[in-house]
């Protein structure tokens, strides 16, 4: 059990193949510290540009039918954790062998069951955009995220482009028992950084360096 979420806060689910990894509740609050830094020419980051908040995801209404539990997540923003201003809702669609994400009238295949490490699938299957890998990347590990330990973790992997010219990466981890409590996406144009003599000879060969782009995180601090 994650020290960051309540214990004894859900019951068991008999025969779990992996919806412990995200346990909804109507009146579940989670507090996330969130952070986008942009930058600009050569890697630069622009005054302004790079900043901190806070995000509360409210599960506000629950909706149940034979097949299918609809959870209404309702998302606020912060500068200081105290005033929150509404942002949207968004909506997790449970099924027994899925769970579904709706957000931005788009929907993806957040999770899988069950979970096993390497399973791929495409997390574009229910809409109109280009098919996409999905990956549990890792599973069954601890993660530390401000000075709290989330045990049985599992990694999702949403993108992954590296190469000379582009850094492109989106991942969530679950953890089990508490639920979503980190994200990371990347999306950075790079630019050679090797060492070149006069003739213009590579002598020292670097790892490319930011030109531009974009870098958002979101880590969970406490659920209630």
């Amino acid at each position: 059990m994650a020290l960051g979420c309540q214990k004894n806060r859900y019951e068991p689910i008999p025969n779990d193949i992996g919806h412990s990894y995200l346990p909804l509740k109507t009146g579940d609050i989670f507090i996330y510290k969130a952070d986008s830094i942009l930058y600009g020419f050569l890697g630069t980051k622009p005054n302004g540009d790079s900043i901190s908040f806070f995000i509360k995801e409210e599960v506000t209404y629950q909706l149940k039918d034979s097949n299918l539990t609809v959870y209404t997540l309702s998302r606020y923003h912060s500068k200081d954790s105290t005033h929150w201003q509404f942002a949207k809702n968004h909506f997790y669609e449970v099924e027994n062998l899925r769970i579904n994400h709706k957000e931005n009238n788009s929907i993806s295949t957040a999770l899988i069951f069950p979970i096993l490490k390497n399973t791929y699938w495409n997390g574009h299957r229910f809409n109109n955009l280009a098919p996409k890998d999905y990956e549990y990347s890792m599973v069954n590990y601890s993660l530390k995220l401000n000075n709290t330990i989330y045990t049985n973790c599992v990694k999702v992997k949403m993108d992954s482009t590296l190469n000379f010219l582009q850094n492109i990466m989106a991942s969530n981890v679950y953890s089990k028992d508490c639920g979503l409590v980190f994200s990371e996406s990347k999306n950075l144009l790079l630019i050679n950084n090797d060492s070149l003599d006069k003739d213009g000879h590579v002598v020292l060969q670097r790892p490319p360096k930011i030109a531009k782009g974009t870098v958002f995180t979101k880590s969970l601090l406490y659920k209630r």
